[in-house]
């Protein structure tokens, strides 16, 4: 095998000697070939000869000596260890954990989370319908490409990814109204245009378009207070707004911290298996390296307790406020229902008052229908009964209770009350009806009525004058 160098540098250096051409090559490359396949079956024949003698093992000196019995009880007590990855609770319950997303309204953007297991379309029209306080109909929901910046309508929820911009294509809360004034400012528009073009300038058209601009500014009034009833219920949404952003930023910090802990987690089963299976001992520049991660997730986890403990006392006053409500209504619910249950008995002895009134009303009328001759019975007078000289003294006797006579007579004056407030004719019903449907037309309302009657007032005072 000592010759083989020797060839293989003659047949190079001929090569060499020789003008740079494709035929010099071709013809002695074979050779070259030859003498390198030589050379590594050589190589390969010693490497079998000095794998089949049998030298005393040397420990390397990144490897663990076993047979110190102290090292091996170590290594022994690491291997029986679970590995981390498998017994930590945070990667299991973050199989669970929450999705971070952007839902987009318009030109506001509010961050929400899902679980991965929830991720549907009608779950998502829930996160649009609890973030923004409002009932979304089935309309389409858009994500956004971050690398096209391109809005497409959301099919497959698989496209959902950490942070995925959200939005949902739907009317505006406030383009209703604002399509019933603009209806409405259109036929105005329209009609007066045709009152222009016709030159039908009289009195009467005049007031007619007086009118409808009076019924336009009401509407207008109407559709204005609506609108700043909504801007208040929106305030009062505040403070939710600011318990869901806590929610959100404890929930991101602890969605980082719990992504770190599990590739720390992984670093340190590495480490494990190296030592208990390869028998390798642990780098310090890798041992560093994970003592370091730990302190930092460590201090991350104390920065996250404490704003926690700081966010805490606000959200047990938004709890406590929104219990205590709870409570009043379900006070309220339980009042009515008992209240209901005693509206009901008093209905029932009132039918069983009525059916007996019924039935002697029935029998008083046939008793009536039956013919029979007037008698006239006089009573027989009651022992010990002296005539008048009796009469004067029972009522010499008598003591009079003025107060139940008043009582009486305020409890007659509420029935009369009563019944005259139920007795309505024909014409009172139907006028009631009209206003209670509101099938009346908008004419201006009080500010019109004042307007004719300044006008009035002015006409008098001109034919005054004139007049003089």
């Amino acid at each position: 095998m000592c010759h083989l160098p020797n060839e293989l540098y003659v047949c190079l250096k001929n090569t060499l000697s020789k003008p740079p051409s494709s035929e010099a090559l071709e013809q002695d490359l074979p050779t070259i070939k030859d003498s390198i396949l030589k050379l590594l079956h050589g190589i390969k024949k010693k490497q079998a000869i000095l794998r089949e003698r049998r030298e005393p093992k040397v420990l390397s000196p990144m490897q663990i000596d076993l047979t110190d019995p102290s090292d091996k009880q170590m290594v022994d007590r690491l291997a029986s260890q679970v590995d981390l990855a498998e017994s930590s609770k945070c990667i299991n319950n973050k199989q669970d954990s929450a999705l971070p997303l952007y839902l987009k309204k318009g030109s506001r953007i509010k961050k929400a989370t899902i679980r991965s297991q929830d991720l549907i379309l009608s779950n998502l029209r829930q996160l649009f319908e609890r973030h923004y306080n409002m009932l979304v109909p089935e309309s389409v929901i858009y994500i956004l490409d971050p690398c096209s910046d391109v809005e497409y309508e959301l099919e497959n929820v698989a496209d959902v990814k950490p942070y995925s911009i959200l939005s949902m294509k739907d009317m505006s809360d406030h383009q209703p109204l604002l399509d019933e004034m603009k209806d409405t400012l259109g036929k105005i528009a329209e009609q007066a245009l045709k009152t222009w073009l016709n030159k039908q300038t009289t009195s009467d058209e005049v007031q007619s378009l007086r009118q409808q601009l009076h019924a336009t500014r009401q509407a207008y009034e109407s559709c204005k207070q609506k609108l700043e009833n909504q801007e208040q219920d929106s305030s009062s949404e505040t403070v939710k707004a600011e318990m869901d952003e806590g929610k959100e930023i404890t929930q991101t910090a602890a969605y980082l911290v719990a992504s770190r802990l599990e590739v720390l987690q992984d670093n340190v089963d590495q480490l494990k298996h190296d030592i208990t299976q390869k028998r390798c001992r642990p780098s310090k520049n890798r041992l560093q390296q994970c003592l370091d991660e730990s302190k930092l997730l460590e201090k991350e986890m104390e920065d996250l307790e404490a704003c926690l403990r700081t966010y805490k006392p606000q959200w047990k006053k938004t709890w406590e406020t929104t219990l205590q409500t709870i409570v009043k209504e379900q006070k309220f619910l339980k009042d009515q229902e008992s209240l209901l249950i005693d509206l009901k008995e008093d209905h029932r002895a009132i039918l069983d008052v009525l059916e007996q009134a019924t039935k002697i009303a029935e029998i008083h009328e046939r008793t009536k229908q039956q013919p029979s001759a007037p008698e006239f019975r006089v009573a027989p007078a009651e022992e010990g009964f002296e005539g008048m000289a009796s009469v004067m003294k029972e009522v010499s006797a008598i003591r009079v209770d003025h107060d139940r006579r008043l009582r009486a007579l305020d409890q007659a004056e509420k029935m009369r009350t009563k019944a005259l407030g139920q007795s309505i004719d024909a014409f009172e019903r139907e006028l009631t009806n009209f206003v209670g449907l509101k099938k009346l037309k908008r004419t201006g309302g009080a500010d019109a009525v004042d307007k004719q009657r300044e006008e009035k007032d002015k006409a008098i005072m001109k034919q005054m004058f004139t007049c003089v």
